[in-house]
């Protein structure tokens, strides 16, 4: 009992456990891959702020480096070879339940954990 509380302290102090919720979406059309992914720390039950990581796989690097060159200057999207990703933090001016946000999520597709 008491090396099973000692792992789940562990857990919690060093990993976060349970203090998060990812939630991801795979789509691919047209010859683009796309996957989001929303990471979202969680507080006394509730959240207020969402880590958003977009990424689109394209079939040729050509198809890749014209979307990008349509990003010029911004710096939250990445290029890499036929992969180009962008990173963002959306706050929310008031604090989201838990419950609630996965809901939706999970409503437009998302799968939570």
């Amino acid at each position: 009992m008491k090396k099973g509380l000692l792992v789940l302290g562990v857990c919690l102090l060093f990993a976060g456990c349970g203090n998060k919720v990812v939630c991801t979406m795979t789509e691919e059309e047209d010859g683009i891959k796309g996957t989001m992914e929303v990471s979202a720390p969680v507080k006394d039950g509730k959240i207020t702020k969402v880590d958003m990581t977009s990424t689109m796989e394209f079939d040729s690097k050509e198809t890749a480096e014209a979307y990008c060159s349509l990003a010029k200057g911004n710096d939250k999207i990445k290029c890499n070879g036929k992969k180009v990703t962008m990173k963002d933090t959306m706050k929310y001016d008031e604090a989201v339940k838990k419950d609630e946000f996965i809901k939706t999520a999970e409503k437009e597709g998302y799968k939570c954990k």
